[in-house]
């Protein structure tokens, strides 16, 4: 059943347009027209909710508010709380890398195994503290973790599950699904020589930089640097760099559309299997 603006609580009254609450079994899902609403009136419509429609209070938020509300709590008070006590947390740790006690990756190892929002916020104050640098609102899921601390990366980043990044220069909001690897260089074993094992002939690591606005799917291997606004296809390995705006799949990778030319593919052919910057929680 759809209500008109009368339905909705007082504390809604504010808010630019009309607001629709829509009710079934299971939940209430608040639509509004425009992004402002806060806190308090998120909090007065779950206990209208709880009056009304006897569903518990459950409240579903559907975008572009879900994100306008996601916003304010990244901006808020509530995070800056976080972020200190994260800090804090992680405190023994940078100390123990600075004083050589203990290596970088042995605790991204430790970190990525931290489940929930705990472990976002300890993975996120770790390498905010130790990354040569690191952008505003990282986000680095379970099971992920960057390898060294000369590594950058920019602004409204998310490495999905179970990634692992050697040496990279990630720009702003560079999004990743889940078993994603990115090596440093694709040099890093040399095999020229028959007659030396390729364990013993070493190699060379180099920096992968990847641009702005990339988009990497599950399973890719990158081994070369990635074009800005460039998206990777899933179980692609790029081991060459390509132009702008190019989507890139299969083994090696190769040019297989363009985002210029090709606006009406589904993202759906190229599926993530990981979060993105959109839904970063903590």
């Amino acid at each position: 059943m759809v209500g008109n603006a009368a339905t909705t609580p007082s504390a809604f009254a504010s808010a630019p347009g009309p607001g629709k609450r829509t009710t079934s079994r299971s939940a209430t899902i608040l639509k509004l027209p425009t992004p402002r609403f806060d806190r308090l009136a998120l909090q007065s419509f779950r206990r209208h909710s709880r009056r009304s429609n006897g569903l518990g209070g459950r409240v579903l938020i559907a975008s572009p508010a879900k994100r306008a509300y996601r916003e304010h709590f990244r901006q808020g008070p509530l995070r800056s709380v976080a972020e200190k006590l994260g800090d804090a947390m992680v405190f023994p740790a940078v100390v123990g890398l600075r004083a050589h006690l203990v290596a970088f990756a042995t605790v991204s190892h430790g970190l990525a195994l931290v489940p929930g929002v705990l472990g976002r916020l300890l993975r996120r104050a770790w390498y905010r503290q130790t990354l040569a640098a690191c952008g505003r609102n990282l986000v680095v899921h379970f099971g992920a973790g960057i390898r060294t601390p000369r590594s950058r990366v920019g602004d409204n980043c998310s490495i999905g599950i179970y990634n692992w990044f050697g040496w990279v220069n990630i720009g702003d909001d560079f999004m990743s699904g889940s078993h994603v690897v990115v090596v440093s260089g694709s040099r890093q074993h040399r095999f020229d020589r028959l007659d030396v094992p390729m364990r013993a002939q070493g190699g060379e690591q180099s920096c992968v930089t990847i641009g702005n606005d990339v988009w990497v799917g599950a399973g890719a291997v990158v081994g070369a640097d990635v074009a800005p606004h460039t998206i990777v296809a899933s179980g692609a390995v790029v081991n060459r760099t390509f132009a702008d705006y190019d989507i890139l799949g299969g083994v090696p990778a190769k040019q297989i559309g363009n985002r210029r030319s090709s606006r009406g593919l589904s993202s759906r052919m190229f599926p993530s299997g990981g979060s993105s910057p959109g839904r970063p929680g903590l």
